[in-house]
């Protein structure tokens, strides 16, 4: 009698064992998502603002230059271990005001779109506007550096605007890469 009532829990312990593996196994079956493997990456990853400014006091100067992150993306595709990964890099438009005794002489704002003279259209397409800076300042001139570069690269258009004084004029020069 121990026997016959032994077999059927045995059975019924199997039964339930067995069930239960299935059920795991269902559950490793269904694809693992979650937000800690994004195949898209933005860099920056918000729209946000940069600005610098530098008081010049001996000549009562104030430069502004503000870094504006944009909508607008270069994309870079590729793969790691098999999955798609796709890097954004916003694009960017730079914002720059000189002020000399509480008085405008230049507001202006630049984009990489006008620079269509120094470079063609399709570095525009996979470049942003990196960077803006102050580079120095005498008593003819203030000169700035900026580039426009393809992200994770050295390929890059580094320029000069010169502000004169004098005529209150901004100029463009293409500053050569040396190759080394």
């Amino acid at each position: 009698m121990k026997t016959t009532f032994c077999l059927p829990i045995l059975l019924l312990a199997f039964l339930s064992c067995s069930k239960k593996q299935e059920e795991k196994k269902e559950v490793f079956k269904k694809p693992i998502i979650t937000s800690e493997n994004p195949t898209d990456r933005f860099f920056p990853k918000e729209k946000t603002v940069e600005k610098f400014d530098t008081l010049i006091i001996d000549k009562n100067l104030e430069i502004s230059i503000t870094k504006s992150y944009l909508d607008s993306f270069v994309t870079n595709e590729f793969e790691i271990e098999g999955k798609k990964q796709v890097d954004k890099y916003r694009d960017a438009e730079i914002s720059l005001k000189i002020k000399q005794d509480n008085k405008i002489l230049l507001d202006t704002l630049f984009r990489k779109e006008n620079f269509n003279n120094y470079i063609d259209k399709n570095f525009q397409n996979i470049a942003v506007f990196h960077g803006y800076w102050l580079e120095r300042i005498d008593n003819e001139k203030i000169q700035f550096f900026g580039t426009i570069s393809k992200p994770e690269t050295d390929w890059a258009f580094d320029f000069q605007n010169n502000f004169y004084f004098k005529n209150k004029s901004l100029k463009t020069e293409i500053v050569e890469q040396n190759e080394e």
